[in-house]
């Protein structure tokens, strides 16, 4: 089921055909005018989503419990793009009760 000698490999370059391109996809995938609320969005996969989202064009609200404060990956994301709101859901005073 592999590849034959006859076809030939991908270059690193090169993206498969059948997969639109990055422009593409963010143009198909607009959340211009959406809020996203990204949990745990101060380190690892939730700052990855939270940057993701907010490439998309969403405005960023960050919640962390306990509250974490990653200067490397909290800075970028908190500096590259406008952060709404981020709150410790481990402070129940920062957090809204009805």
């Amino acid at each position: 089921m592999g590849l034959s000698s006859s076809e030939p490999a991908l270059q690193p370059s090169e993206t498969a055909p059948c997969l639109p391109s990055a422009s593409t996809v963010l143009s198909l995938f607009s959340l211009a005018g959406k809020t996203a609320v990204v949990t745990g969005g101060t380190r690892g996969l939730g700052c990855a989503m939270a940057i993701a989202l907010a490439e998309a064009g969403a405005d960023i609200i960050l919640v962390q419990f306990p509250f974490f404060y990653n200067g490397n990956a909290a800075h970028y994301v908190f500096h590259k793009w406008l952060v709404i709101l981020v709150v410790s859901s481990g402070n129940r005073n920062a957090i809204g009760f009805g």
